[in-house]
């Protein structure tokens, strides 16, 4: 810290119930961007800030994207400009001596391994909750990060993927989020291209501006790669798979 790094820790008395979900935790951030810490400053205490979109939709990664889900409904928006990473803070929780990865971002799982002996993975990273299991963090919701049009993951041999999107530009209105590579091979109208398919980094940048660029059109479904789970990936798989309402289909 100061940087993409959010730490759950048990709440004092003088935190209310009503900036913390009703948990008795609360989670802790010291953000890197100059404004947010002028803000800081300027304010002379700590702030409680929500996410800057509606419950449950794509995140938003400019200003422009906080107007669309928040005009009339704040008071102010002060930009900041573009994120930088595009995905939302990592979040870990301190379990005495052991850390426990609560949503993957841009520090990673091998990056808290380099602080940390005993670094594990919360299930609900990556699998559904229980049935009446409380989700911790926002983020580990059975869906989320959702576009209004339903996502899909596709998953299998490079080739097997890009034929079945050809196939279905031809036969239905699909958008597709796609990897630079495959840009020469497609031409549906509704095309976003997320970047190489090796970089991970411009994925995320660009993840959540794809998803709702695509929600804008009249597409009736959106088709995306699914990441893989390591790295970088596991952040991006970890939104796009609940995105998705884990809907993956295996070609």
């Amino acid at each position: 810290m100061p940087g993409p790094l959010t730490i759950i820790l048990p709440k004092r008395e003088n935190i209310p119930y009503s900036t913390t979900g009703g948990l008795d935790t609360v989670a802790i951030r010291c953000p890197a961007h100059p404004v947010a810490h002028r803000l800081i400053e300027l304010c002379g205490f700590p702030i409680a800030a929500p996410s800057a979109n509606l419950s449950g939709k794509p995140s938003p990664t400019c200003a422009a994207h906080v107007a669309q889900d928040m005009d009339g409904r704040v008071d102010m928006i002060l930009d900041g400009g573009e994120c930088e990473i595009g995905l939302e803070s990592t979040i870990v929780k301190i379990d005495g001596e052991t850390l426990t990865l609560l949503r993957p971002g841009g520090i990673t799982y091998d990056a808290l391994c380099m602080v940390c002996e005993k670094v594990t993975v919360a299930d609900a990273v990556t699998h559904q909750l229980a049935e009446g299991e409380r989700p911790l963090s926002p983020g580990m919701k059975y869906r989320h990060y959702a576009p209004t049009a339903p996502l899909v993951l596709l998953c299998g041999e490079d080739e097997k993927v890009l034929a079945f999107l050809q196939q279905e530009q031809a036969s239905r209105r699909c958008a597709i989020l796609c990897f630079d590579e495959e840009l020469p091979f497609l031409k549906n109208e509704n095309l976003f291209h997320v970047g190489a398919r090796k970089d991970l980094s411009a994925q995320a940048h660009t993840l959540f501006h794809a998803l709702r660029d695509a929600d804008r059109t009249d597409a009736e479904i959106i088709y995306a790669h699914r990441p893989p789970q390591e790295g970088l990936g596991l952040a991006l798989y970890n939104r796009m798979i609940r995105a998705a309402a884990h809907t993956v289909k295996q070609l």
